[in-house]
């Protein structure tokens, strides 16, 4: 009984290390959710994901935030948060190519969105697959969207 109690112990634990859950602000955004998916694609295709209130930020280590103010993949007045995780993951590919110009308008340029319907069709696309609740694990479905917009399911 005790060598089977350990053994779970190690089986579980050794699961729990392996993934690590990034965290963003919840109610999700658009450039958030595409850096999610970068991090899930170029850096950890373990990583689990979880919705966090601005109040509780201060208490997430700054390595495992997107898109705050800390977080190694933020958005600056030139940047998108996608295109810094893009630079610091290297991430490169077809897939990436297409699209940094819709982070680039549904983040830095919202008022021109209207003159790139495939742009607005992606996010409406994107948001409807959000969840209600900031879970882990919960951008399955979105990266799904990701995936099929950029016309391939492996993202590349």
């Amino acid at each position: 009984m005790m060598k089977k109690t350990l053994l779970t112990v190690m089986l579980t634990t050794g699961l729990l290390v392996q993934a690590e859950v990034h965290y963003a602000p919840f109610p999700y955004e658009t450039d958030t959710v595409l850096t999610a998916w970068l991090i899930k694609h170029y850096k950890d295709p373990e990583a689990l994901f979880a919705g966090i209130p601005k109040s509780k930020q201060s208490k997430i280590p700054s390595e495992r935030q997107i898109n705050t103010g800390v977080s190694p993949y933020r958005r600056s007045a030139r940047f998108t948060a996608f295109e810094t995780a893009r630079r610091i993951l290297g991430a490169t590919g077809t897939c990436i190519e297409k699209l940094t110009p819709l982070s680039r308008v549904l983040e830095k340029a919202a008022w021109r969105k209207q003159q790139y319907p495939e742009f607005v069709s992606f996010e409406l696309r994107l948001h409807n697959s959000l969840p209600d609740s900031p879970e882990p694990n919960d951008l399955r479905k979105a990266f799904e969207i990701i995936e099929n917009y950029c016309g391939k399911k492996d993202g590349s």
